[in-house]
C-alpha cells in the first residue's frame, strides 16, 4: 500500500498543515481541508509526495510537523 504526504502552504511558503492519506483517499482528504469544509486550512499550494509504505509516510509526516510546526496540525486529532 502506498500513501501520500501532503502539505498545504501559503504563497510565502509557510507550511500550514501536513498529513497523510491512502492513495484512494487523496482528493477526499484535500476536500476535508478546503474552505467551507468542517476543518478548513488556508493555503495556496498543495504538495503531494508518494511514499512507498505507511511507515515511510508516517515518519515523513512526523519529521515535517516537528520541523515546521504547522498552525493547523493539532495534536491528537
Amino acid at each position: 500500500m502506498q500513501l501520500l504526504d501532503a502539505s498545504s502552504r501559503k504563497l510565502a511558503g509557510a507550511n500550514n498543515y501536513s498529513g497523510i492519506a491512502q492513495r484512494s483517499r487523496v482528493q477526499e482528504r484535500i476536500a476535508e481541508h478546503l474552505s467551507g469544509s468542517k476543518d478548513p486550512t488556508p493555503g495556496a499550494k498543495v504538495q503531494i509526495k508518494q511514499m512507498s509504505s505507511i511507515a515511510d509516510a508516517q515518519a515523513k509526516e512526523s519529521r515535517i510537523i516537528s520541523r515546521s510546526k504547522p498552525n493547523h496540525n493539532k495534536q491528537g486529532k
